[in-house]
């Protein structure tokens, strides 16, 4: 017969194992319903920009809370075909997930082009944040360029490999904050330069990619931890 000290051990450990359930079921619960919202969210996807890396990001500053003009490159470095083919390759790796609701890049073209930009005050975050109001947007996808650097020569053989390296981030509107953010950066190698990577080479078709085709290898890698 149990003494009246296993009796109240026993009711303790069901007690907080009572709880603990709860506080779990409770948790799950939470995180199934922010990921409900996210994936009922509209989301846009704000042109990139071309940015010049320094050493206050490498510290860990967050790039999107420096201003415009303290991040973003001068008129005569923007990689405007970097802009235009990351803009392009994130809507369409995006436009592939049934989940979303993604709003048409022709319009947000023309809702950014409709919103004024002070480079000495703005952060991209605010213009973000700015841009996704204007859309009726839940979320703003912010992209920015630091290095587009073309192939030279063939597939079969480059004089220089491509060099692709940009971040992305997603913003939440209304809590006008950055919920998501990844880094991608890479110059192609070859067998010869790294055996470990012959994996990956062949994955990617066994062939010196041009910089658009890396950036789009780079997308798809990027998207694996997309919170949408």
């Amino acid at each position: 017969m149990a003494t009246a000290k296993q009796i109240t051990f026993y009711l303790s450990v069901i007690f907080i194992s009572f709880f603990l359930f709860q506080g779990i079921t409770t948790c799950n619960a939470a995180e199934s319903q922010t990921t409900a919202l996210l994936k009922n969210g509209t989301v846009a996807v704000m042109p990139f920009f071309t940015g010049e890396y320094s050493s206050q990001i490498e510290a860990g500053r967050p790039p999107l809370q420096f201003l415009l003009d303290q991040i973003a490159a001068e008129e005569g470095d923007k990689n405007s075909t970097g802009e235009k083919t990351l803009t392009k390759l994130m809507y369409e790796a995006l436009q592939e997930r049934s989940t979303l609701r993604l709003i048409p890049q022709d319009a947000v073209q023309e809702g950014f082009a409709r919103i004024s930009i002070d480079s000495m005050s703005d952060t991209p975050l605010a213009i973000a944040v700015r841009l996704g109001k204007g859309l009726q947007a839940d979320y703003v996808v912010v992209g920015i360029v630091w290095e587009y650097k073309e192939r030279i020569g063939s597939k079969m053989a480059a004089a220089e490999p491509a060099t692709v390296s940009f971040s992305a981030f997603l913003v939440d509107v209304a809590a006008a904050k950055r919920i998501w953010r990844e880094k991608y950066t890479k110059t192609q190698q070859s067998l010869s330069d790294n055996l470990l990577k012959a994996k990956e080479f062949f994955k990617q078709g066994g062939k010196w990619l041009t910089a658009e085709e890396l950036a789009g290898y780079g997308i798809k890698k990027i998207l694996v931890s997309f919170p949408l």
